[in-house]
């Protein structure tokens, strides 16, 4: 797989999220099914809890950007003041 497809994969993924949320809570949560396989796994969370963590990633990407543009910024400032 090449980063575009990935790329659009992942945005599906978010997309989709409020729909696969609607669907576990409805069909999945509490099921005795999930819980043998978790418990057989030695998952002490949830599936529920595992599938959130792409979505809790976004906010980090936008806080990372901002680290490394300030930084990079500096940086300039710093190779320019030496010239």
């Amino acid at each position: 797989m090449n980063p575009k497809s990935n790329f659009k994969l992942y945005e599906q993924y978010v997309l989709n999220k409020s729909q696969s949320e609607h669907i576990w809570e409805q069909y999945c949560c509490g099921n005795s099914f999930f819980t043998k396989i978790q418990q057989s796994l030695g998952h002490r969370l949830p599936l529920d809890s595992y599938l959130l963590k792409p979505i809790q990633r976004i906010t980090h990407y936008q806080l990372l950007l901002k680290e490394m543009i300030k930084y990079t910024r500096h940086e300039q400032e710093n190779v320019s003041q030496n010239e």
